[in-house]
């Protein structure tokens, strides 16, 4: 199933770029607007000739602004770490649905949770972070690339994929898969491999399979998919025995060490992503931990609920305050009709 969902999305946008069909989805920039005004929402994107990344982790930006909350430590491996040159992108349904639902500010976000309403986003939903690298013109073959902007000097540059997040709305908790390209020099490192259809022979990191081909083929993947791998997927926080599931990728979540990487769980981290019934404001933490959310974020000591969980889209922490609207200047029945005020 992931690597079904990996050969659609990687599919050609179709808009005359480089873009595969996620790159033609809302990103964060595009959902979240940095002074969102009610009356006008965010449209769906038209296409852009380069793409705009990240210069700084997003789970850093919200540590910093105390939004989340991160041990010291970690918050200094963050700062620490190169430039991740990152982007989050969603899909229509998602991007809908956001938008439906006055998610995508935060006194929107405030006005859902206090009516008790819960966070569902439909079917259909799929979610993804990317990660990039500058790489040469003699990397090209290896990588699908794209045209961005660096934020380092602001020049548009080559860039090629080295991985790729895919969170998709197939069950109640998501499907969660992640990949990377082949060369990444701490893929499997630290939870090894987990694909019983990409390689062969299977969990292992061995050659691409003839099936994987085949999709390729029949979803007219280039041939530079092929250098790319599923390290694995999740669809519960514990398995048949008991075991808390462990998932993560080296680029992403490997920035904060193998310490990180060894209790890194996509699900977990995001099932800590709430808001308070009582005044709408978000909560949790980004948490390198396994397992279900403890209990205590959601209810309280009485059993009752307190905080919505905001169905593991952590995105919605990044929804600004909306923009201050200029007060309406009084008008004077004296000197207007009541037809003028109607039509003011």
């Amino acid at each position: 199933m992931a690597w079904q969902l990996f050969s659609e999305i990687n599919r050609p946008g179709g808009n005359g770029t480089r873009d595969v069909t996620w790159e033609t989805w809302a990103d964060d920039s595009y959902q979240f607007p940095p002074a969102p005004n009610p009356l006008f929402p965010p449209t769906w994107p038209e296409p852009r000739l380069t793409k705009t990344l990240r210069n700084e982790s997003p789970t850093l930006e919200l540590a910093m602004q105390g939004t989340v909350h991160l041990p010291t430590a970690d918050i200094h491996a963050l700062v620490a770490a190169t430039q991740p040159n990152e982007e989050v992108r969603r899909n229509k349904p998602t991007f809908d649905y956001i938008l439906a639902n006055h998610l995508w500010y935060a006194e929107g976000i405030a006005a859902f949770t206090k009516a008790g309403r819960d966070v569902q986003a439909p079917q259909g939903s799929i979610m993804v972070k990317a990660r990039w690298k500058l790489i040469s013109e003699a990397d090209k073959p290896r990588y699908h690339w794209n045209l961005a902007v660096d934020p380092a000097d602001n020049k548009v540059k080559p860039f090629g994929l080295i991985a790729l997040h895919v969170t998709a709305k197939n069950f109640p908790n998501w499907l969660w898969a992640t990949f990377e390209q082949v060369d990444n020099p701490d893929r499997g490192a630290v939870l090894g491999y987990h694909d019983s259809f990409g390689v062969d022979p299977p969990n292992s990191n061995g050659k691409v399979s003839e099936a994987l081909r085949e999709l390729f083929s029949g979803s007219g993947l280039g041939s530079e998919w092929l250098n790319y791998r599923l390290d694995g997927t999740q669809v519960d926080f514990r398995d048949g025995s008991g075991q808390d599931t462990l998932l993560g990728n080296s680029e992403i979540e490997g920035q904060l060490g193998p310490a990180a990487m060894e209790s890194s769980s996509c699900m977990s981290c995001h099932a800590r992503i709430g808001a308070s019934i009582a005044t709408g404001a978000q909560t949790g933490a980004v948490a390198f931990v396994t397992g279900p959310p403890p209990l205590t974020l959601y209810y309280g000591p009485d059993g009752k609920k307190t905080n919505i969980q905001l169905d593991f889209i952590w995105g919605l922490a990044l929804a600004h305050n909306a923009f201050p609207l200029a007060p309406v200047p009084a008008v004077s029945r004296s000197t207007s009709s009541p037809r003028t005020l109607e039509a003011r």
